[in-house]
C-alpha cells in the first residue's frame, strides 16, 4: 500500500510540473550601428533563461546562457558566455523590461565566494547600450538555422 501511495505522488508530482514558456526573441543594435545582439528569453514564474548573443562588426562574437529571477520589471542574473577570443567567463546581467522592449544594464561588479554581481544601487539602464526590441519570424526562423541560436 505504501508503494502505491509513493507511486501515485510521484504520478502527480510528474503530471503538476510548471507551465512551460514561450520563448520570445529580441534584437538590439549599438549605437554605431557596428554591433548586433540578440536575445533569446524564456519566463517562468519568476525565473528567466535564455541566450544571449553579440556580434561584433569584425564578425566575431559572443555566446551564452543567461538565467536568474525576475522582480518586478527587472531580470537579473548572470551572462555564462565563450567569448570572441574563444575565453569562458560569467558575468552579471540585468534587463529592465519597458513595455515590450528591454535595456540593458550595467554596474559595479562585486563578487560573493565567486559569484559575480551588480553592486546594490549601482545598477543603471543607459541609452548607450543595446535597447532591445521583438524580432519578426523571419528572423527568429534566420537565427535558429543559420546562428544555431
Amino acid at each position: 500500500m505504501k508503494t502505491f501511495f509513493t507511486v501515485l505522488t510521484l504520478i502527480l508530482f510528474i503530471s503538476c510540473n510548471k507551465e512551460q514558456s514561450e520563448e520570445k526573441f529580441f534584437k538590439a543594435i549599438s549605437l554605431n550601428n557596428k554591433d548586433t545582439a540578440y536575445l533569446k528569453l524564456s519566463e517562468i514564474d519568476n525565473q528567466f533563461n535564455g541566450k544571449y548573443l553579440v556580434i561584433y562588426s569584425d564578425k566575431t562574437s559572443d555566446l551564452g546562457n543567461i538565467s536568474g529571477e525576475i522582480i518586478g520589471d527587472t531580470l537579473k542574473g548572470r551572462n555564462k558566455y565563450v567569448s570572441r577570443r574563444k575565453s569562458k567567463f560569467t558575468k552579471p546581467f540585468t534587463l529592465l523590461k519597458d513595455n515590450n522592449k528591454m535595456k540593458l544594464g550595467t554596474g559595479m561588479v562585486s563578487y560573493y565566494s565567486q559569484i559575480p554581481f551588480y553592486a546594490n544601487g549601482t545598477i543603471q539602464f543607459p541609452d548607450s547600450l543595446f535597447q532591445f526590441i521583438p524580432i519578426d519570424e523571419k528572423e527568429i526562423i534566420h537565427l535558429k538555422q543559420e546562428l544555431q541560436f
